[in-house]
């Protein structure tokens, strides 16, 4: 996009591999441009502190105000640059303060998995559980690593977002003022292990959300964080995942059960939503379970959010 006057280009934030350290950086169009490396350049005055030797853009999100108009005229004058064929990337965050993950919220999802979702009109609220952030989350070309004793690994695509300023008791009508922006993550799933058949078949204790969600690299996240200012309405983006090339998901953020809004309220009551915080907000259906198939070695994923941004991984085993 050629910028214009009253109009800011659209850009991305990413960390890359350069040198073998990780370097925050603006993707603008086809491009790479080194955030310190363009201050530096351009003598950019900033009362933001340097971004050097940094591991990710967390430094970046808890100063989100103030780093918007640098990082706006960053992008314009997009130089030095080098091309994003060039650059390997790594997970935008590594790691967020908090990894906070939706569960069941599409209708659609429920459906093929044969729940029941929430009904708002009789006072139900989101359902949350939670990932370990330094061993769960991975980047993008990163593998996801699949333990021996697992052997119905899923797959679920998700909408990220990335909050940019600490919110507490926030009503669900100004809650998107505390969104950065927004990336992508795949929920992988450990189906078999979930069910704890050691701990009856019914109860509150047949189900194992840590044994279904947290094993090592099941969070693959990234490779970028579109500030908010670009996404316009989160309530209608086109949420996909491939396996090998085949079309397995193919939703729409407006089959959420709760909005965007209403989690971020619900968490926002329950404790302080800090920047960098990541709410994951649930997947729609085409998940492998209910057509019996998961993921093995060799496979590639590729999981998509419509303007957002597009991950792919490998899969692989844990040995």
């Amino acid at each position: 996009m050629v910028s214009m006057l009253g109009v800011n280009m659209v850009f991305r934030l990413a960390v890359i591999s350069r040198n073998d350290e990780a370097r925050p950086v603006l993707l603008v169009e086809n491009r790479v441009v080194d955030i310190q490396d363009a201050i530096n350049a351009h003598g950019i005055n900033s009362s933001v502190p340097k971004v050097e030797e940094r591991l990710d853009v967390l430094p970046i999100l808890d100063d989100w105000g103030n780093w918007q108009p640098v990082l706006r005229r960053i992008a314009e004058l997009g130089q030095p640059s080098t091309s994003v064929a060039k650059a390997k990337f790594l997970a935008p965050i590594r790691y967020p303060r908090k990894l906070l993950m939706a569960g069941a919220n599409y209708s659609d999802h429920m459906a093929e998995m044969g729940g029941q979702a929430a009904n708002k009109d009789e006072g139900g609220k989101p359902y949350f559980f939670m990932k370990p952030p330094t061993t769960s989350v991975i980047g993008p070309g990163e593998t996801v690593k699949i333990p021996a004793q697992v052997k119905q690994a899923d797959w679920e695509a998700e909408l990220v977002a990335v909050i940019g300023k600490r919110a507490r008791h926030v009503k669900k009508e100004t809650a998107l003022d505390y969104v950065a922006g927004y990336t992508v993550l795949n929920d992988v799933s450990a189906r078999d292990t979930q069910r704890r058949p050691d701990w009856g078949n019914a109860g509150p204790f047949a189900f194992d959300w840590m044994s279904g969600k947290c094993w090592e690299s099941f969070a693959p996240m990234g490779p970028s964080i579109t500030p908010a200012e670009f996404i316009p309405d989160p309530s209608n983006l086109r949420v996909m995942c491939t396996v090998n090339g085949e079309l397995m998901q193919d939703g729409n953020t407006k089959n959420f059960i709760f909005s965007l809004h209403e989690l971020i309220e619900y968490l926002s009551d329950m404790f302080t939503l800090e920047p960098g915080d990541c709410i994951s907000t649930g997947t729609p259906a085409g998940v492998g379970r209910p057509r019996g198939t998961f993921l093995k070695e060799g496979d590639r994923i590729v999981t998509e959010v419509e303007g957002v941004c597009r991950l792919e991984n490998l899969v692989g085993l844990d040995n």
